[in-house]
Order: structure tokens, then sequence, then C-alpha cells
């Protein structure tokens, strides 16, 4: 092999090797990214199912619910004897979810909190779907 062309492919390579490490550096799976990702992902699911006919109105009084940080969480998954590493869980009228902070604000995990708020509805009444079911 000549080295010219010896010399074009390890600048290729060198390129090709930048290119990626800047494409990491910029942040391409940065976690707003990777939550659209995921709706997107679900809505595109969602859509695949049938469409339902009227509408139902799920009355939950006195529902509660707790977001809370990684410590709390794990306090009380011990406390109420949940699975462990679970990032929410329901019980009577409680819902208790793992959150985070985005720009300073909390924000509950949205996906386990539509879950146990799934789980509240589907105990009111039983034409809502439970949502362990839907896996």
């Amino acid at each position: 092999m000549d080295r010219y062309l010896k010399a074009s492919i390890l600048h290729f390579a060198a390129a090709a090797i930048i290119a990626v490490w800047g494409l990491l550096l910029l942040g391409c799976d940065n976690p707003k990214h990777l939550r659209q990702d995921g709706f997107d992902s679900i809505q595109k699911a969602f859509v695949s199912y049938p469409y339902m006919d009227g509408e139902i109105c799920v009355h939950l009084p006195n529902l509660y619910v707790t977001v809370c940080g990684p410590e709390r969480m794990e306090a009380l998954r011990q406390g109420f004897n949940t699975s462990p590493g679970c990032p929410a869980f329901t019980t009577g009228n409680l819902i208790y979810v793992e959150g985070r902070m985005i720009d300073g604000k909390i924000a509950p995990n949205q996906a386990h909190l539509g879950h146990e708020l799934l789980h509240q509805m589907s105990n009111k009444d039983s034409r809502i779907i439970n949502p362990d079911e839907l896996f």
C-alpha cells in the first residue's frame, strides 16, 4: 500500500474520532433529548391502540402525591415494604414518586407518576386498565 493511501486512511480515521468526540461533548444525548425520545416512543405505542368511544371521569378525592429525592424514597420503600429500587409506588390514596431538579425546579418522573396515577384510577374504576397489564 503506498504511503499516500496510508496517510489518507490515518487522516480519515483521526477526523472520524475527533468528530465523534465532538458530538459527545456537545451533548447529543442530553437529558432533554432523552426525555423527548422516551415520550415519542410512548406516544408511538399509544396511538397504535384503537380509539375509545365517549368519555370517562374518575373522581379521586383526597389523592396526595409526594415527590422526594432518592434517599427519602429508599426510606419510604423500606417503610412500606415495596420493591427495592422502585422509583414510585402507590398505597391507599398516596402516590410517592422520585423527583429531580431541572432548571432549579422540582420535576417528578412523569412516566412513573402516570403509571401510579393509572393504579389509582384502575382501583376506582375497573374500566381503566391496570398499568402492570400493559407490558
